[in-house]
C-alpha cells in the first residue's frame, strides 16, 4: 500500500534543504528513488522547510530513509524534524462515471 510521508524542519532555512537535496542527488546519480511517486517541498512561515512525499510501500520508504535519507540529514546537520506517515488511498467517487 502506498504511504504519504509528510516531514518538517521548523529551524531550516532553504539553504539546509538546497544542501540535502544535492546530497540525496549526488546519491541517485541525479535520478528519482526507487519507489518514489511524487515530491514536492516548500518553505514555511516561520522560516524552517517542509517535504511530501508518496511512496509505493512503507518498506521501500525504509530502505531510502535509512539508506539515503538519515545519512545526508547528518551530514548537513540538519535539526530534527516533525515526520507524519500517512496511508495514501483513493477516492474515485467524483471521477466520471463512477456514480
Amino acid at each position: 500500500m502506498a504511504i504519504a510521508v509528510f516531514s518538517q524542519w521548523p529551524q531550516a532555512p532553504a539553504e539546509t534543504s538546497q544542501r540535502v537535496a544535492e546530497g540525496i542527488n549526488q546519491r541517485l546519480g541525479g535520478g528519482f528513488p526507487e519507489g518514489g511517486l511524487y515530491h514536492a517541498e516548500g518553505p514555511t512561515d516561520e522560516g524552517g522547510w517542509w517535504t511530501f512525499n508518496v511512496w509505493e510501500s512503507e518498506d521501500i520508504f525504509e530502505r531510502f530513509n535509512q539508506a539515503i535519507l538519515q545519512p545526508v540529514l547528518q551530514e548537513v546537520n540538519a535539526p530534527p524534524a516533525q515526520v507524519r506517515r500517512l496511508q495514501v488511498s483513493w477516492d474515485t467517487s467524483q471521477l466520471p462515471g463512477q456514480g
